[in-house]
Order: structure tokens, then C-alpha cells, then sequence
């Protein structure tokens, strides 16, 4: 985050690698998101808009381990 997003309907400021370029878009989510703080970008708003969780509010499963051959 470039720009702190202070919750719900105020958008602010991500910078995201795009083809090795440096880009900005006016962000949204749901919740207040901090500046520096690492987001997802789930969805495109268009006209250069994305929709973006929080990487610390992300569920991922427990990984379970493969199956061993016997």
C-alpha cells in the first residue's frame, strides 16, 4: 500500500509489478488497510481500480503432506 486505505467506500494507493513495471492503482477494500502493508489484489474494478485484501486476513488451509509410496 502507497496510500492507506481508511476503510470501506475510501479507496487508497497499491503499487503492483505488472510485466516488470512499476504501476499504480486506486484500491479498495472492505477495511481499513495500513500504509506498507502487503495486499492481495483479488479483482479489477476497471479504469485502473482494484479490489484487495489484506495478506494477514487470508485463510490458507493447512497444507497436507502427500502420500508416501510404499
Amino acid at each position: 500500500m502507497t496510500v492507506r486505505i481508511r476503510g470501506a467506500g475510501r479507496p487508497g494507493e497499491v503499487t503492483v509489478e505488472v510485466r516488470g513495471a512499476t504501476e499504480s492503482f486506486i484500491a479498495y477494500s472492505d477495511g481499513e488497510v495500513l500504509l506498507g502493508e502487503a495486499v492481495l489484489v483479488a479483482a479489477s474494478r476497471g479504469d485502473r481500480a482494484v479490489e484487495v485484501y489484506p495478506v494477514h486476513q487470508l485463510r490458507v488451509p493447512p497444507r497436507t503432506p502427500p502420500a508416501q509410496e510404499d
